[in-house]
């Protein structure tokens, strides 16, 4: 759905806890990683938000608001991570893997050291 460096759409979506966001209230503040894996269930989604909470200061470090996009949310995400910049940009798409978070955690220090 989403191609690299280009602009994404300003998506309404839902996270796992039924909370709703609009892609572009997060443009200029901070990046986004969008993780939607709608085979999971509520289980792996606890494990999951726990993992991301257990992290907490890298996120902030990093200024990543990380979002679990609901399962039932009737959008056209592929599933995966997708990391957007602070400008509202795609910085890269990643299948859901085991290291999902670490892979996150790379690619936006990676990212910040290209455009110091």
């Amino acid at each position: 759905m989403f191609v690299a460096g280009e602009l994404v759409p300003n998506l309404s979506i839902q996270d796992a806890g039924g909370v709703a966001y609009n892609l572009w209230d997060f443009r200029q503040k901070s990046h986004l990683a969008l993780i939607y894996d709608p085979s999971s269930g509520p289980e792996a989604l606890t494990e999951r938000a726990a993992a991301i909470s257990a992290r907490q200061k890298e996120w902030d470090w990093l200024n990543v608001k990380i979002i679990l996009v609901s399962a039932t949310d009737p959008h056209t995400l592929n599933p995966g991570l997708h990391v957007i910049d602070r400008h509202g940009r795609l910085i890269k798409s990643f299948p859901l893997t085991r290291d999902l978070l670490a892979e996150l955690e790379s690619e936006l220090i990676y990212y910040e050291a290209r455009h110091c």
